[in-house]
């Protein structure tokens, strides 16, 4: 190969380069700038994190073997960018901890029970087989159909994990048997209650639970508004090689009105559940499918007041979402900023498109 010919590949590299580490620092940008008109590209772009800070580490690591110098684009982008970073990636290890006495809290995303397969089947016997092995303390669940068939599910999971209570609102209360959060308690639920927004959605319930006869905490059961993307819509993303010209310029516009009506009801939502947070007469944990990344405004909404399980104990990536689209970690559980987590858990089961949750905590009394 002639030099002119390396010279043009060599600056090809370094433009490609460039625009990688400009993108990882408009998605780190993204926790700071609430999601409102123009800046939902921002959002959007926060979405790619993991990935962008993938490939800049990627890069940074080719340079030092080739061209040293050139290797600071991307490592001064990660620098700047390593708040978000490492609520991302988690490199060391948490000490393992001795979990007896602690509260094993667990967030499940069920998908109404569908599975994620070709035939669709529900699986809520499998579900609930697993839920009986690991047997939590407290349970949220988002989507979840109160019934499938001729079965009583609500009845079926009580037993399966010995619960003693439960609390259980539909998305849209008017409609009967429609699926909605239930949260499952063996610990007495002295209160409980349901958060709208203003669709008169259901998005948020919670219930006030006695730990041990002596303290009480407050379980938030959250479900954040989805961009609702189809099966199509997400592939589209992975497949756009293969796209028509028609479809290249139908499918942009439709996701971007999915992308700017979702992020819009989310702002609404985060702004509603943080003051209930705040009027808690009591310690608040945080549960549930944020349809949200750890690079996100939602996210860093919640994480002012609580702190993330997975940041504080967590190993890996915690990639809780089991679908086409990569790396992405949407399912929380917050802890009060004095609680003692133990130890983290992303249950990789596909009996749907979300990996269950698991924390294990032990609480602090203030002061």
């Amino acid at each position: 190969m002639s030099k002119k010919k390396k010279s043009i590949i060599a600056r090809l590299l370094i433009i490609i380069n460039f625009f990688l580490a400009l993108g990882l620092l408009i998605s780190a940008s993204s926790p700071i700038i609430p999601p409102k008109s123009i800046f939902n590209v921002i959002s959007v772009v926060g979405i790619a994190f993991p990935v962008l800070a993938i490939c800049n580490i990627f890069c940074a690591l080719c340079w030092l073997i080739t061209k040293p110098k050139y290797a600071l684009v991307s490592f001064i982008a990660l620098i700047i960018s390593s708040n978000v970073f490492f609520n991302h990636f988690r490199f060391i290890p948490a000490k393992e901890k001795n979990i007896k006495g602690s509260i094993h809290l667990m967030s499940y995303n069920v998908r109404n029970f569908v599975s994620t397969n070709k035939k669709r089947i529900l699986n809520k016997d499998e579900i609930g087989k697993f839920l009986k092995e690991q047997s939590p303390d407290i349970l949220c669940m988002q989507e979840f159909g109160p019934k499938a068939g001729k079965d009583n599910i609500i009845s079926d999971f009580k037993k399966d994990i010995n619960a003693r209570q439960y609390f259980f609102n539909n998305y849209y209360p008017k409609t009967k048997g429609s699926p909605g959060l239930i949260i499952f308690s063996k610990h007495p639920i002295i209160d409980y209650g349901s958060v709208s927004d203003y669709k008169k959605r259901v998005f948020t319930i919670y219930t006030d639970i006695v730990i041990q006869k002596k303290d009480t905490i407050r379980v938030f059961d959250t479900h954040l508004e989805s961009i609702r993307l189809q099966p199509k819509e997400t592939e589209f993303f992975i497949n756009v090689n293969s796209k028509s010209k028609e479809e290249l310029k139908k499918e942009p516009k439709v996701i971007v009105r999915k992308i700017r009506n979702a992020y819009g009801n989310r702002i609404e939502q985060v702004n509603i559940l943080k003051k209930k947070i705040s009027e808690s007469p009591y310690p608040c944990f945080v549960c549930g499918d944020f349809n949200d990344t750890p690079s996100s405004w939602a996210y860093y909404q919640i994480k002012k007041s609580l702190k993330d399980g997975f940041t504080n104990a967590g190993f890996g990536t915690g990639i809780t979402y089991n679908g086409s689209l990569p790396l992405l970690r949407i399912d929380y559980i917050f802890t009060p900023k004095n609680a003692i987590i133990q130890k983290v858990k992303s249950h990789r089961i596909n009996y749907s498109d979300h990996y269950p949750q698991s924390s294990w905590v032990e609480i602090k009394k203030a002061g």
